[in-house]
Parts: C-alpha cells; structure tokens; sequence
C-alpha cells in the first residue's frame, strides 16, 4: 500500500536528512574530497545491501545506508565550488549542479523504468551498485581540495560542534531552509515519489507515458535552476525571485491538480512551469552562503539541506498516510486503488505551503546578515 512505499522511501531520507546536521560541520573540517570518496562507498555498500534481500527491513538498512552517503554528496560538491570559484560564481554552480542531478533524475525515470521493466529492479540496482564502483577511483584521482584560508590546524581545532552552533542562531538561515523545503516537495514528495502514479490516475494512462509527463518536471528544474541562478547575480536580488517562484509554481501546481486538462502535452507543459519555477529554491543556498563566513560555508548549507531534507521526510510521510485514508477500494491481489480525488486530498498540501514559503521569503534578507 502507500504507506509501505512511503516507508521504504522515507528510509532513505532517515539517513539522509539528520546527517545533514553533521555534514556541513564534518565537511568543514576533514574536506570534500575525503568526504566525497566516503559518500560513494557508502551508497555502493548499501546498494548492495538493498539488491541481495528479499526481506523489507534488511532492504530498510539499504535504503539508511544509501541515504547516509547521499548525504554528503550535495554540500561537499558546493563547499569544493565555494573555495574554487569567485564568489559571483557561485549562484550559477548551484543551479548547474542541480541541474546535473536532474538529468540523472530524468534518466532514472525513463530509462530505468524500462530497465525495470525488462531486466527486473534487482539487476537495475546491482548495474548502480557496480558504477558507483567505477566512480570511486575516479574520485581518488581527479577530486582535490584547494587551500581556503585556514591551516589544518585551524580547522580541526574548531569543533564541530562550535561549526553547530554558529549556524542554528542564524534565523535567516532558518528561513532560507523551511522556504528550501516548501519549493522542494516538488520533487521530493511528487516527482520523486507519487508524481507518475497520480498522472497514470489523473489522465488514464500508462506508467510509461505517465514516467515521460513526470520527466516534465526535472526537465524545468533542469531549465530553471541554472537560469535562475544566473539571473539572481545578475537582478541582485534572491528575495523577490523566491517569491514570485513560490507562488507561480504553486499556482501551476493548483491549476494541474484540479483544471480539467486530459491533453498529455498541455498537462506536461504544466508539469514543467511547476518544476520551473520551484527551481528558483537553489537560491536558498546562495542567501545561505552569503549568510555565513568562508569556514562555515559547508555548515550553513548543510543545515539548510537538513531544513529541506527533513521538511521532505515529514510531509512524505503524511501525504502517503493521507493517501491510505482516502483510497478508493481493493483489488483481487489485495492492493488499495487510489483515485483522482484520492490523490488530490493527498496532494493539495504542496501549493498551500509553496504559499507558506512565499510569505517566509517576505522576511528573507538579500545580501550578507549583520547578526
């Protein structure tokens, strides 16, 4: 049922998002590179982990595992952009980078999918498994930090948890991670996890074309990310970008959720002005960055990261037990079927805090805080 897949999803982000507390100080402190290379081992040891069982709570430590070293992946990349790039820069590598994870994002929709389809999930997880193999010498070879400033010995004297502290008393930083989280349920509660079901129900179609519509959505982060991190530097103002992204991606959403619109191109134009314009939530971690000093750059963004992660794992949970409270009847195998209205109820909760995270952003300061 729902909930089943949501706690196998949410198993993930069990891993994922409290390291996000530890990640930026750690990164911090020991670098990215070494961060790096123990970010894919982990996600190979628990790909494997998840590939061999057939038993859902060993398949659970899998899915931690996995999420414990995803966890490093994103911060450490940015801290190596921080100390490698001007300043001016950074907006822009964001918006790249993230935009590289949706091309992956895409692939893993389509191509996986049939994948799944032809060889069975297993072998699709053992294939990721063994190129994440390939990838840690790679990492051990081309990955190298540059000086930052800060001797070795400053930076292990400065305890992790001082790096902590530092941050949690930023309220702006605090802002920027809830508005991070309300722009991020696009993919984290949607296209991530419920978005190609609810299409199948919403325009009576195959998991195949519903996988390709739900593409839709990476394809604007894709778009919007990069593009928005360039417009920022060059508007010079962060806040008033998140606003207006907020409110148009929660628009967009609210439109597709309740117009009744059965074209499959109208509906996956749509798809891709809500991923658009939540895309708009790299510029969180540019306010982020601007917040702090240089040796505090990967603690700031990780606990933004932790913000967004942690905001994801709360309302997957709930939009999947919401979900089991309105399905629409059993199968013969014993499966719940959910319909349209059973999706909407469920979903509806996405625009109303994309609106809550507008508002947040009315508070947001461009620019580097006096606190």
């Amino acid at each position: 049922n729902a909930s089943g897949v949501g706690y196998l999803s949410t198993a993930y982000l069990l891993g994922y998002a409290p390291m996000q507390l530890w990640v930026g100080a750690l990164t911090d402190r020991f670098g990215s590179r070494l961060i790096l290379i123990s970010s894919l081992f982990f996600c190979v040891l628990g790909s494997f982990i998840f590939a061999v069982t057939s038993d859902i709570y060993i398949a659970t430590v899998g899915r931690v595992v996995i999420g414990l070293g995803s966890a490093f992946a994103f911060v450490a990349v940015l801290r190596l952009a921080s100390i490698w790039l001007e300043k001016k820069y950074f907006s822009f590598f964001v918006g790249l980078a993230t935009a590289l994870a949706m091309i992956g994002a895409m692939l893993g929709d389509i191509e996986m999918s049939r994948l799944v389809a032809h060889a069975g999930w297993r072998h699709v997880i053992y294939l990721s498994a063994y190129m994440g193999c390939l990838l840690i010498p790679l990492f051990i070879c081309f990955v190298h930090e540059k000086d930052s400033g800060l001797s070795d010995s400053q930076n292990r004297s400065r305890g992790i948890l001082v790096s902590l502290r530092a941050v949690w008393l930023k309220k702006q930083l605090w802002f920027c991670g809830l508005i991070g989280c309300s722009l991020f349920l696009s993919l984290s509660v949607f296209a991530d996890i419920w978005g190609i079901s609810f299409i199948e129900v919403r325009l009576h179609t195959s998991v195949i074309t519903a996988s390709h519509i739900n593409t839709s959505v990476y394809l604007g982060w894709l778009v919007g990310a990069p593009l928005f991190g360039w417009l920022s530097e060059y508007l010079q103002s962060r806040r008033l970008m998140l606003i207006w992204g907020a409110l148009l991606s929660a628009f967009t959403f609210l439109f597709a959720l309740f117009m009744p619109i059965y074209n499959i191109h109208v509906f996956s134009f749509l798809m891709f002005l809500f991923g658009f314009f939540a895309s708009v939530e790299i510029l969180c971690f540019a306010l982020a960055r601007d917040q702090v000093a240089i040796e505090y750059t990967a603690s700031a963004l990780g606990f933004v990261n932790f913000l967004i992660m942690l905001g994801g794992m709360i309302l997957l949970a709930a939009v999947s037990k919401c979900l089991d409270m309105f399905f629409d009847g059993v199968t013969a195998q014993g499966l719940r079927v959910y319909s349209e209205h059973s999706y909407v109820m469920a979903l509806i909760i996405i625009p109303v805090l994309l609106i809550v995270g507008a508002c947040l952003a009315y508070f947001v300061e461009d620019g580097v805080s006096d606190e």
